[in-house]
């Protein structure tokens, strides 16, 4: 190392790099080759996401979410290599094959990354939301708040997941009677209720452990001494030094929604037979993971590597993003890797 550079580390400064026109802290993520791999991979997800009706243009707008269908036999088709002589690919003519009941895979995959973007985000959005409405008066003001509602929180925990969303699936799936009209509730909005409803326990639970640890430094007790109103202390000092660990659990907890999305689906509880859903693409091909009687067992393997695949690739990403989001926003995690 050069004198100039020594010089530079002794006075806790270091030379001029490359990318220093960037934010520190997006800087310090592009430079994470992990973290990195995973912007990378949501970037394509993301595309896939935002160029859906141009990579695969429905017939009709109003069902572009319904995975189009070319006959009903369950066999599945192989691949074909025709359709990839243009970008992008027809999708009528199968680029990744289909699955059982003759579903195009490449307009599932592509439609659902959308899908997985949506009902992701939203679910994210809604526990954040709630969890903050809750978690906040628990740690803030404590004494039968706290009790209240952290004994709420306690009850809510103790209902197993797949049987609240099962309840769910059984009240979504029957007509009810509003106003004299018979309505259907939507699946997908099964989903991300039953989602919701636990995934805000654990939000609120943060949020009230880290305000605990906030409320009582000196510029909290400065603030509220200066004749500063519980509001403007929450919303200046306690919420801006208390809400990034959950944010950076809310980054790392988006893959999970997605696997739980999944596992709904897989167990024939989350979105309608046909919706463009990677979970249900996998369900679709359970039946063909040692092959079938009697042909190869990897006879249909595209059937289930295709939605794996992305499932996989897209839950992977987020746990990269989120571990290179934990190492740029914990100080303690950036000072030990200074050192």
């Amino acid at each position: 190392m050069s004198t100039i550079d020594e010089n530079l580390e002794n006075f806790n400064l270091k030379p001029r790099k490359k990318l220093a026109f960037l934010p520190d802290s997006l800087r310090r993520m592009l430079t994470n080759p992990l973290a990195f791999i995973g912007l990378v991979l949501l970037v394509i997800f993301a595309f896939m996401a935002v160029a859906a009706p141009y990579l695969a243009p429905p017939d009709r707008w109003e069902r572009r979410y319904i995975m189009p269908r070319d006959g009903f036999s369950q066999t599945p088709r192989p691949p074909n290599a025709e359709a990839w002589a243009t970008f992008p690919p027809d999708w009528k003519l199968h680029p990744m094959g289909t699955t059982q009941g003759q579903y195009d895979l490449y307009y599932g995959l592509v439609w659902g990354a959308r899908s997985a973007w949506g009902i992701a985000l939203i679910v994210i959005a809604l526990s954040l939301a709630i969890g903050l409405m809750m978690g906040i008066p628990a740690g803030f003001f404590g004494g039968q708040w706290d009790n209240i509602i952290m004994r709420f929180t306690d009850i809510m925990l103790i209902f197993p997941f797949v049987v609240w969303a099962i309840t769910l699936f059984v009240i979504f799936n029957h007509p009810v009677q509003l106003f004299g009209q018979s309505i259907r509730m939507d699946r997908v909005v099964a989903v991300i209720v039953a989602i919701v409803t636990f995934n805000w326990v654990i939000y609120a639970r943060l949020i009230r452990g880290d305000i605990l640890s906030v409320k009582s430094k000196d510029f909290i007790v400065a603030a509220r001494a200066l004749g500063g109103s519980n509001w403007r202390v929450i919303m200046r000092h306690v919420l801006p030094n208390a809400i990034y660990p959950l944010l950076i659990y809310a980054s790392l907890d988006v893959g999970t929604i997605v696997l739980n999305i999944a596992f709904l689906s897989f167990l024939g509880l989350g979105p309608p037979t046909g919706f463009a859903d990677w979970g249900q693409l996998i369900s679709f091909s359970r039946q063909y993971v040692i092959g079938s009687l009697g042909q190869d067992p990897f006879a249909f393997w595209y059937v289930i590597v295709v939605p794996g695949a992305a499932i996989t690739l897209f839950v992977l990403a987020w746990n990269l993003v989120g571990d290179g989001v934990r190492d740029v926003m914990d100080p303690r995690l950036r000072g030990s890797r200074a050192k």
